[in-house]
């Protein structure tokens, strides 16, 4: 059972980061239908943040990129602390699967 958590995602099961996956999609699709630009940008991070729990990093990588872009356009600087947590999680990763 994994345990870790993720900045903006607690996950424990494969299937919970499945569904996890599926509903923040269809939530960011609302999200831009209404024009919410921080809620996009919250979205897009928490697909990285499933994207790095389900080790997919290049996915991921680019979910933290989306995110971060808008992020600082919109001067989210809270949001963008989270981004650079994960992109500390995915750099950690990726070093680990070097060793």
């Amino acid at each position: 059972t994994r345990l870790r958590t993720v900045t903006g995602v607690q996950t424990c099961a494969l299937p919970i980061l499945t569904e996890a996956r599926r509903f923040y999609s269809l939530a960011l699709e609302v999200a831009e239908d209404l024009g919410n630009q921080r809620g996009q940008a919250v979205l897009l991070m928490n697909l990285g943040a499933v994207a790095l729990e389900l080790e997919a990093f290049a996915e991921g990588e680019d979910w933290l990129n989306q995110a971060e872009g808008l992020a600082e356009s919109l001067e989210l600087r809270d949001l963008l602390v989270k981004i650079g947590i994960n992109r500390g999680i995915l750099e950690e990763e990726r070093q680990k699967k070097k060793e």
